[in-house]
């Protein structure tokens, strides 16, 4: 998968993402272990022994991996048919921070914490009316729902996905900003 992404992925081709916490979490990773050989934190994965008989190969790879990574948005405004779309993993900074972002201001840490690991209720209302926000990183099972939540000008997608086999009926959803048609599996 991650091979495909590299090679079909770009800011602004059919296939774009934006960063989320995990893939926030790799970058500080791969860096560690760049720097050091350090695999601690991703035992779990079974990688460490994957790079001990293959330290060069993955060497490379975790490079080329790192670089993809880096170059992928925190956010993404998306304009369709006259509706304003802001697209995050987490959440965003309020209307006015993200007016001095947009306009070259340096993301901050405090930026960077909305854009990846805020959690928000699901009534939240986002500071910009004329702007629908959609995230994810929340999931709707603490709401009780494996739906997609509406709320004011607010969607949260993040149906679970990750619970599924945890006994939850997590699901995995992506909205259609055209139509707002879900799809779900």
């Amino acid at each position: 998968m991650l091979e495909w992404a590299t090679r079909n992925i770009s800011n602004s081709g059919k296939y774009q993402m934006i960063l989320g916490n995990h893939e926030d979490m790799a970058i500080n990773w791969i860096k560690k272990y760049l720097k050091n050989k350090e695999t601690a934190g991703f035992s779990e994965y079974g990688i460490e022994q994957v790079l001990k008989n293959n330290d060069s190969f993955y060497d490379g790879y975790l490079k080329l991996l790192l670089y993809f990574l880096e170059k992928r948005p925190l956010y993404k405004y998306v304009d369709i048919f006259g509706v304003n779309f802001l697209l995050v993993h987490a959440y965003a900074p309020d209307k006015d921070r993200m007016k001095e972002i947009e306009n070259g201001a340096e993301i901050n840490m405090i930026d960077r914490n909305y854009f990846l690991w805020e959690r928000v209720n699901s009534d939240e209302n986002y500071s910009d009316k004329d702007t629908i926000l959609i995230h994810g990183h929340t999931p709707t099972l603490l709401c009780d729902k494996n739906t997609p939540i509406y709320s004011n000008n607010v969607i949260n997608i993040d149906t679970g996905s990750v619970f599924r086999y945890s006994g939850y009926n997590g699901r995995l959803t992506a909205i259609k900003l055209e139509d707002l048609q879900e799809f779900t599996v």
